[in-house]
């Protein structure tokens, strides 16, 4: 886990089976369904937690579960108005749609 290229990474292994970490530990940064069902079964974390995929996949766990594809996030509209919600208030941090099955 780390913080998007502000802290050092640091791999769930080393602090459960080699720091001697018994806590509950949980993981963040670049998982995918698959990678984050794989630290919890292998021990490596006891849950992996999704930040940024979340903001543009409101519906994330669903999309996870079916393995429906991830929408990309647009980090301009995040937190603050960027040039085209400023333009167009309603257009941001909310307005990403659920996944439609086609």
């Amino acid at each position: 886990f780390g913080s998007h290229d502000v802290s050092p990474v640091v791999a769930l292994p080393c602090l459960r089976k080699d720091a001697g970490y018994t806590n509950a530990l949980f993981g963040n940064v670049g998982y995918t369904g698959e990678s984050a069902n794989a630290a919890i079964e292998a021990g490596d974390a006891d849950a992996i937690i999704f930040g940024r995929p979340f903001i543009a996949n409101p519906d994330l766990p669903y999309r996870l579960t079916n393995g429906w594809e991830l929408a990309e996030s647009d980090a301009s509209k995040w937190y603050t108005a960027g040039e085209e919600s400023r333009k167009t208030p309603e257009i941001g941090y909310a307005d990403y749609p659920a996944y439609e099955v086609k």
